[in-house]
């Protein structure tokens, strides 16, 4: 139990990453088997952990403290929650830093950019072209290509690999999923090319990645 009420990494990084659909996919797991215990007192002490564990992550890995953000969901805690909404006070909670997550992106000064990285960010578990985000957008995708690869130093493609590789890291490294799923979750077609992906960027497979990060 203590596993369940403390151990945020996975949404954490989800949610740091960007990806809130599988942030909030992660928190209906944790709440399936919370529900099944029936105890309000074990639901609270979760959302409170949840809340301070989403906050000091994005402390400690943006230097950004979204403090207004976490005391706000600490009254929503506190005040409405009851045995019958759980998981609607969680996704609150996890939604919440999401609209945050433009904060991310501020250091890009182009605001066709931002929308492309933001948008690239909360839908790494799909798949994506230029084409794709340039649709979504409503931005000319000669000038996305263009503009993306002087503000961010590399080209729209490579930047995609990166970010997929970055949560694939942070996955293998924080959470027991098995390799398919972790490609899956980051995008990859199959867990073989996500191998493929992941050792040319690495220089070691996903495996041995995982083995010598959890010695």
């Amino acid at each position: 139990m203590e596993e369940i009420l403390y151990n945020h990494l996975e949404i954490c990084t989800f949610l740091y990453n960007g990806n809130t659909k599988a942030a909030i996919h992660s928190l209906k797991e944790k709440a399936e088997l919370l529900e099944k215990e029936g105890n309000l007192q074990l639901k609270t002490i979760y959302l409170y952990s949840l809340n301070i564990s989403i906050y000091n992550y994005i402390l400690i890995n943006e230097k950004v403290s979204l403090h207004k953000c976490c005391h706000e969901n600490e009254h929503i805690i506190r005040k409405t929650l009851s045995s019958n909404n759980f998981l609607e006070v969680g996704e609150k909670i996890v939604l919440s830093y999401g609209y945050c997550s433009e904060y991310m992106v501020e250091k890009y000064k182009n605001k066709h950019v931002k929308n492309a990285i933001a948008y690239i960010r909360t839908h790494l578990d799909e798949p994506l072209t230029l084409d794709c985000v340039c649709g979504n957008i409503n931005i000319n995708r000669c000038y996305l290509s263009d503009i993306f690869k002087k503000q961010v130093n590399c080209s729209f493609k490579q930047y995609i690999l990166k970010q997929r590789i970055a949560l694939a890291k942070k996955l293998l490294k924080n959470s027991q999923l098995p390799i398919h799923l972790i490609a899956e979750k980051c995008g990859f077609a199959n867990d073989s090319y996500f191998c493929t992906c992941f050792k040319k960027e690495t220089g070691i497979s996903p495996c041995r990645y995982r083995n010598e990060r959890n010695l």
